[in-house]
């Protein structure tokens, strides 16, 4: 008799564990570089879901597929935009919780907004750090040019005086 309830405990336990969780479609114009697998739903930089598939639609659209953890609950106006998840490229999907009491539920489809683009962020301000860099490098070999200009200048002078 205990060895029943061990196993039915067992069977609650697990299937509580493996509970499926959230289908939720997002279709949009470019996927921005969000990777099957790897990319996250967040919000407020906490992981609620990941990216399951990225298909090509007929019309040219493309359908990410996400799968949102068990217990968290979207309201239907919610607004769903790819942003930078790191200076490599990598993309994560940031979730606006918006304010509907009508809740998105399995298999519930959304169109997103385009890339979200800060000048605040790290990865903006790597960008522009490089570019900067570059065009540092680039006035640096100016100026050098400059000095060797100058000097032939002086030692043509010094030879004519």
């Amino acid at each position: 008799m205990d060895k029943r309830i061990l196993i039915i405990l067992l069977i609650g336990l697990l299937s509580s564990c493996t509970k499926s969780k959230k289908d939720i479609y997002l279709i949009c114009k470019n996927s921005n570089g969000i990777e099957s697998k790897k990319s996250k739903l967040q919000i407020n930089g906490f992981q609620i879901g990941k990216v399951d598939r990225i298909s090509l639609m007929k019309n040219g659209e493309i359908l990410i597929s996400t799968k949102v953890n068990t217990g968290i609950e979207l309201p239907k106006d919610s607004k769903f935009t790819i942003t930078n998840a790191s200076i490599f490229g990598e993309k994560n999907i940031q979730i606006s919780i918006g304010d509907s009491h009508q809740i998105l539920k399995s298999g519930d489809t959304i169109r997103m907004n385009l890339i979200k683009k800060s000048n605040d962020s790290i990865f903006n301000k790597a960008i522009n750090f490089l570019e900067n860099l570059s065009s540092l490098k680039q006035n640096d070999s100016i100026l050098s040019e400059l000095k060797r200009l100058n000097q032939n200048l002086e030692k043509l002078n010094k030879k004519v005086n």
